[in-house]
Order: structure tokens, then sequence, then C-alpha cells
């Protein structure tokens, strides 16, 4: 029999003293495991049933229970022919070793007188066995000490994103004594459990809780999932066990689209408004902004009202510098899954206050020059290559002027002359 108990010593001795009441005894006992004990009884065969079901009787739990049996009437009756057989051959020894007049006569017989003693005595022994193995019943009980409750607490129902990670943590309140932990999450899904170990004290000293465990729900089609939470802790004082369950619900919710304000330059000290926008995704609720500045000052915070689709703050930056600040708008809603944001930044150039320089991006007018300088210079290579290639043209179109002109002052000249 396999039992699951709540206290092994006592359980141990309990048994002891039933095994004694119904006139048996202990074969063999083992104390010697923190969780775990073994014992040994024989107790008369016509009192086995009723010794059982008191066995029962002291378990919070049989976890196995195996009844074998054997006839052992055939070898009994040989065993006995045998023992009588070989008391005979020892009474017709015992006869020769007194007619015997030689040592040596003798020495024989009493060699032959040993062997059938010890057979006899062996015969005899298996006899014996098989007489008290017929009269009492051998119950052999392994032990376990069975599990205290374990108070756990896996956290309350989610409503998670698909695909999106989510986290779960679960705390626990062990009884006095018990120091280690395994814990074991069974998302839902399908998908393998996650064990862990590691646990760590709460302010509150008598709890603790598990390390977090995160996983990502790929598919919502099978939503909701049931999360299943089993703690299995250890130390002096045994086993305790806990396990608790919650629902997973697994939503598509849309993102929220912002757009923040276009890059700008402005003047130290000047009042800048910025401007930005966002999407209004259905089944979204109570809509805030948050504008950050980049330049560690308060960020500018508000609600939005229904169908309001931008979000606008005015701010002045009291110091100039080489590189931007970056301006942050970040748009918050709430969902059945939680809080969803959105958000989006800007570049703002601060510039000293000179007022033809308002307005001027550094950045974007060195590009500009740049493009313009490569673009010319492509355009007088492009002439510089076409005058190559078309140069014994333009030299033979030279060469014909200067003779039509050579021609014409010559004939100018005749005319002159005549």
């Amino acid at each position: 029999m396999t039992l699951v108990v709540s206290d092994l010593p006592a359980t141990l001795d309990a048994i002891s003293s039933l095994s004694a009441q119904f006139g048996g005894w202990v074969v063999s006992s083992q104390r010697d495991q923190r969780h775990q004990s073994a014992i040994s009884i024989r107790v008369p065969a016509e009192s086995v049933d009723e010794a059982l079901a008191r066995l029962r009787a002291l378990a919070l739990k049989v976890e196995s229970e195996i009844s074998t049996s054997q006839d052992f009437t055939d070898e009994y009756i040989d065993t006995q022919s045998t023992v009588k057989n070989s008391q005979a051959t020892e009474a017709q020894l015992l006869k020769l070793l007194g007619r015997s007049e030689k040592i040596e006569d003798a020495l024989k017989v009493q060699a032959e007188l040993t062997k059938v003693q010890e057979e006899i005595e062996k015969s005899q022994g298996r006899l014996n066995f098989l007489a008290q193995t017929s009269a009492f019943s051998l119950i052999n009980v392994a032990l376990k000490l069975g599990p205290m409750l374990l108070a756990v607490n896996g956290g309350p129902d989610q409503t998670v994103r698909e695909g999106e990670p989510v986290g779960f943590r679960a705390s626990i309140t062990p009884p006095a004594g018990i120091t280690e932990f395994t814990f074991q999450w069974d998302l839902g899904d399908g998908s393998p459990p996650v064990t862990g170990q590691r646990t760590a004290l709460t302010v509150d000293t008598t709890m603790r809780t598990t390390a977090t465990v995160t996983h990502i729900y790929q598919d919502r089609r099978d939503s909701p999932f049931i999360v299943t939470l089993t703690v299995t802790g250890i130390g002096g004082a045994g086993i305790a066990e806990g396990k608790d369950t919650l629902i997973v619900t697994v939503t598509k919710i849309p993102d929220i689209d912002v757009f923040a304000d276009q890059d700008m330059t402005v003047r130290k000290g000047e009042s800048l408004e910025l401007n930005g926008s966002f999407t209004l995704p259905a089944d979204l609720t109570d809509f805030t902004y948050r504008w950050e500045f980049g330049d560690g000052s308060e960020p500018a915070v508000g609600s939005l009202a229904e169908d309001v689709t931008t979000a606008s703050a005015a701010h002045g930056y009291p110091d100039a510098r080489p590189f931007p600040f970056t301006a942050t708008l970040t748009v918050t809603a709430n969902s059945e899954a939680g809080e969803i944001t959105g958000s989006d930044s800007s570049q703002i150039i601060v510039v000293e206050g000179i007022p033809w320089l308002v307005g001027w991006d550094p950045f974007n007018s060195v590009k500009a020059a740049v493009l313009a300088l490569s673009f010319t210079g492509r355009v007088l290579g492009m002439i510089v290559i076409w005058l190559g290639v078309f140069s014994p043209f333009w030299i033979t179109v030279l060469a014909a002027i200067y003779i039509v002109r050579k021609r014409r002052g010559r004939n100018l000249e005749k005319a002159e002359e005549e």
C-alpha cells in the first residue's frame, strides 16, 4: 500500500500498534526520510482484511494498493516429505556410527550425517517459513507526507492585446517551515508550461512573490484562455501545495497614430506654439495628451474632448544651443486591454535673437548650397564634355568662316581698286 498521511511519525507508531493488536509484529521500519517512510508488518491471515481497512482509515489518501497471493500447498507437502526422509536417513547413519569399529569408517559416517542434518535444518526452516507465511499475511506500507495548503494568488483576470507581451506574477503565503518553492504557469493556449523557482519576500514578510513570467498570445481566436498556476513548497515542515486560475482575454486593438508639428527654428525666449494631430480609433475612450519639450521643463498635459483630433501647447525655450531640442507629443486612451499610447516628435532649433537668423535653418541652408554648387559643377562639366566631343565640327566651322571673310576682303579690295 502507498498511503498519503498528515504525520509520518504518528502514523508509523499507529501501524506498529495495529500489528500488535492483531497478534502480529513489525518486520521492518524506515524513518530516515523527511517526507517519506516505510513499514512492513505481519498480521494473522484471517485478520488481513480488517487490518487493511484500519490502515486505509489512517490515510488522507490511498495512492495505490496491490494484493498478491500464492498457493504453498504442494511445496509444503514436498518439504514435509523431504524432512521425513532426511530424518530417516539420519537415524540409519546414527546406527552405522554406533557400529563403526574403525576411526576411518566413523569419520565417513559422521561426514554424511552432518550433510543430512544440514539438509534437515534447511528443510525444516523452509517448512516453518511456509507455515508462518500461510498463517500471517505480510503488508508493506509506503508512507508519504500529505501536502499542507499553500495560499496562492495568481493575480486578477487580464485583457491583453494580440501579439503583445503580457506579464504574470503571483503572490504566495506559505505555512511556517516551508522555504523552497517551485511554480508552474499553464498559459492555456497550448504552449509548453513555464516553470520557475525564483521567489522574493514582499514588504509583508509573511508573503512572497514569484518572478515575472512573460508570454505573447499570437492568436485571439480561442480567447479567452484559462491560465492555471500551481505552486509547490517544501521545507522542514513538509510539503505544501496551492493552485489558482485566472482568465486572459486576448483582443485586437488599433494603434493611435500621432503626428507632431513640423520641425521649426525659433529665437531664444520667443513663445512657440506646437500643434499635433492624431487618429481616433473606435472603442477607445478618455483621450489625454502630453507635450514634452525636451529642455527639462514641465510637460504640458490635458484631456481631450470627444471627436477632437489635435493637441496644442505653447512654450518658450530660454536657452539656445547648437543642436535641436526634441518636442514629443504622446496621446493616451483607455481600452478594454488597458491604456493605449501613441507618440511622435519634432525637432526645434533655438537660436540667439538675431532677426535675420529667424527662420533660417543652418543645416538645410548648407545642404541647399551644396546641392546648388553640385548642380552648377555638373552643368559646366557637361558643357566642357560637349565642346570636346564636337571640337572638330567647331574648328571646321570657324575655318570656313575665316576663309569666307578672307575672300570677301579680297573682293572688296579689288572692287575699290577698280
